[in-house]
């Protein structure tokens, strides 16, 4: 679909998505609300301190590179075509329409886990911000917390998409100032910039390190999501390359500082870093202001509230595409009326977000539990999307007569990169229950599949019978 030429930001299709609505800066927002630097510093810097140690913030280079690269291949498509299918039109635009169906059932699936994976998260880190005011927070309030906000997400995503990415810029602008905040202070009031240690990797091993980038990697998912907003963005073919980059190596960078400076500030505290959820409270009281730790707290949460509804969003755009491609029901490829919004299928995204972690909720599985279940699957299925992407690159450029070897080159190199991060998060076999989330999520991209395939066989059947 090409780049819709300015004109009227309201025009629209009746049962379609709002054109030209979506600002530039809006972009940025909905790139960064769905990575969650806030919330991803708070829980990747101690699960990746726990194995690279040291190597923690070195290991953000090729990071930020591997991100970079494949940035460079999802741009292939956003900078020649806009949808809202993303990963499952540039699939089929590169491989053909099976692989779309595959590539689309697998990012959708992955942003309904990474919702469900932020519910408990708000709930849990709420929790936190209350044991922090001395308050004691029952599991039941935590709980209510939990659906309250996917009712909240919920609500904002189907009202409107710039309400949403407001909402988002808004979160991330206040909890990584105070964050940023954080780390300037501890460095001035201790006097502390330079930690040998650190640069000279003491105690690091290679298996350390190898299994710390694995976690990295986790760290910066979710940028893509802006690519599902291209029919409603401004500029789109210009606009949301350029929100890719603007956020990926900042916030990759980000992460290398911030790393460095929770490690230097827990060395000598006693605590051990990676054993925490809440790094940055040490870090405040290691600057000096301890009750700055609330408000990092109060962003903390906020930041997986902005998560899960960057998520929400983008997941309802795959399958409201979907739905138009006879992918899904019909009625989830209808717009509402008045807000121009897929509001079906944000309210079943929803719904499935609501109950994945309330059932776990229910077997008896803490929510900190839940969060990395949840985790750990949406993490497979970003990887396994941005596979699709190099994969389909370099066909959909053949395709068009625009192929060069650097193209090859890009697309060879991201491959191996996010490709050994596939093989190395399942094999060898983490322990139960880890072992058998790779299959969750494998069964649940299969069903959906095939549910696709049993409605295009209907409604080929019914056309098949329809009078001409």
């Amino acid at each position: 679909m090409p780049e819709e030429p300015p004109g009227n930001p309201t025009r629209q299709e009746s049962g379609s998505l709002r054109r030209n609505c979506v600002s530039f800066v809006e972009n940025l927002a909905q790139t960064a609300g769905s990575m969650a630097p806030s919330g991803g510093l708070t829980l990747f810097i101690p699960l990746v301190f726990a194995n690279a140690g040291n190597g923690t913030w070195l290991l953000y280079v090729p990071v930020a590179a591997g991100y970079a690269l494949l940035a460079a291949n999802i741009n292939v498509f956003t900078s020649r075509t806009a949808s809202a299918g993303s990963f499952s039109t540039f699939a089929e635009l590169g491989l053909g329409p099976r692989a779309g169906l595959v590539a689309g059932w697998t990012y959708f699936a992955t942003l309904t886990f990474a919702v469900a994976d932020c519910a408990p998260s708000v709930g849990f880190y709420a929790a936190q911000v209350a044991s922090q005011l001395g308050l004691h927070m029952s599991p039941a309030v935590a709980v209510s917390i939990v659906a309250g906000s996917v009712v909240a997400a919920w609500w904002a995503a189907q009202r409107g998409i710039s309400l949403s990415t407001n909402l988002m810029l808004g979160v991330e602008c206040l909890s990584l100032g105070t964050m940023a905040a954080l780390a300037a202070l501890f460095v001035v009031h201790t006097g502390k910039w330079f930690d040998a240690d650190q640069f000279h990797l003491t105690g690091v091993t290679p298996r350390g390190m190898r299994l710390g980038i694995i976690l990295a990697f986790m760290s910066l998912t979710g940028f893509e999501s802006v690519t599902t907003l291209g029919e409603e963005s401004r500029h789109a073919l210009k606009a949301i390359p350029r929100a890719i980059l603007a956020c990926i190596l900042p916030i990759g960078l980000l992460y290398l500082v911030m790393a460095y400076v929770v490690i230097m500030a827990f060395r000598g505290s006693g605590l051990d870093l990676a054993q925490t959820y809440v790094p940055f409270n040490t870090l405040a009281v290691a600057a000096g202001w301890p009750h700055l730790a609330i408000i990092v707290g109060v962003g903390i949460t906020l930041s997986f509230f902005a998560c899960m509804l960057g998520c929400m969003n983008a997941a309802a755009r795959v399958l409201f595409a979907m739905a138009r491609r006879g992918q899904f029901w019909p009625r989830f490829g209808i717009a509402h009326p008045r807000n121009a919004t897929p509001h079906r299928a944000i309210a079943l995204v929803g719904v499935v977000a609501l109950v994945l972690p309330l059932t776990l909720v229910a077997f008896g599985v803490r929510l900190d539990d839940g969060m990395a279940y949840g985790a750990q699957l949406a993490s497979l299925g970003f990887i396994s999307t941005y596979i699709w992407a190099c994969v389909s690159a370099p066909f959909f450029l053949g395709r068009r007569g625009e192929l060069r070897w650097y193209h090859l080159a890009v697309s060879a190199a991201s491959l191996a990169i996010f490709g050994i991060a596939l093989a190395a998060s399942i094999y060898p076999a983490p322990p139960a229950p880890w072992d058998v989330l790779p299959y969750i999520f494998a069964g649940t991209v299969a069903a959906g599949t095939a549910l696709s395939w049993v409605l295009g066989v209907q409604t080929r059947h019914r056309e098949a019978h329809e009078p001409a």
